[in-house]
């Protein structure tokens, strides 16, 4: 594997995969899930260098409690990245069905279209990441930026050459793709409107003080919940990547294909994602409203 590569699959893994352990001056990332005794050596070596104690046996006897504690868990974080990685785990399902044939030459729109999107996956991941850290606007501004260049590749993968090829903008190409995927038109508008600080984000993102407004640099459950949106897009992933790659899958699963014409599947394979998760994200963004300050900033009065 080329090491590059190597470089952001590894990346990619540490956003949903691992957890962080930390002492005062020294972190470590283990794997979820990683044996028991490998998080208590880490542990009391984190101990260990902060006590400038070297003798991790020592730290495993006298703090055992704490040696043998896992990381803190918040249940609503823990659905967020399960759900990421379904939404992950679903692009790289859509990835895998490609097979590599030599000797054919895909027109050049195709191979514009593949390079896209295949590395749109990265970037849900990082849109991933500034929503597990508070990133509101910024997740929801990369979000619609994924869904631009879908709508691009979708809309360029029938045109052989440059000149063309250059006259497609992604901004553009959303209103050909929204008229085959339902509900598109609806999202985008949506991540465009919460891209901003234009006054609907402020409302979140500001309130009054006794000293002013107070600006808020991040909110976490108002962004757990924008992992719906990953999901979704996951899902537009699977379709353009079928339709702009179709001659190169041995099976169609997004498309319906009758009399040579191509027919979105409305029973395609969807992110897997257990019921219960859903539920608890539902609940979540019944929280969430309900908390919405009743006296945004500023006064509407």
């Amino acid at each position: 594997m080329d090491p590059e590569q190597a470089k952001w699959i590894r990346f990619n893994e540490l956003l949903v995969d691992y957890d962080i352990y930390g002492g005062p001056r020294e972190v470590a990332l283990l794997r979820r899930g990683a044996p028991q005794i490998l998080v208590e050596a880490v542990n009391a070596g984190l101990i260990a260098e902060a006590s400038a104690d070297s003798s991790i046996d020592k730290i495993r006897e006298t703090n055992a409690s704490v040696v043998s504690q896992p990381p803190d868990r918040d249940y609503n974080v823990e659905v967020f990245h399960e759900l990421l990685k379904a939404a992950l785990t679903h692009v790289s399902w859509a990835l895998a069905r490609f097979v590599k044939d030599d000797s054919r030459t895909p027109i050049l729109g195709v191979r514009l279209a593949d390079v896209c999107l295949r590395r749109l996956r990265s970037s849900m991941a990082r849109a991933g990441f500034l929503y597990s850290i508070g990133g509101l606007f910024e997740g929801n501004a990369i979000c619609r930026q994924i869904l631009e260049q879908q709508a691009w590749a979708f809309c360029i993968s029938p045109i052989a050459n440059w000149d063309s090829a250059a006259k497609v903008l992604p901004t553009k190409s959303v209103t050909k793709l929204k008229r085959v995927i339902p509900n598109l038109g609806e999202i985008y508008g949506r991540l465009s409107s919460l891209s901003h600080l234009n006054t609907e984000v402020q409302i979140l993102l500001v309130t009054e003080s006794d000293t002013g407004p107070k600006i808020f640099d991040s909110f976490a459950e108002e962004s757990l919940i924008q992992v719906v949106n990953l999901l979704y897009l996951a899902d537009v992933f699977a379709v353009v990547f079928e339709f702009t790659q179709r001659d190169w899958l041995p099976k169609l699963a997004c498309w319906d294909r009758k009399g040579g014409q191509l027919t979105l599947n409305q029973n395609r394979p969807i992110p897997i994602v257990r019921p219960e998760m859903m539920e608890v994200l539902n609940e979540l963004s019944k929280t969430v409203r309900e908390r919405r300050r009743p006296a945004p900033w500023p006064s509407r009065n």
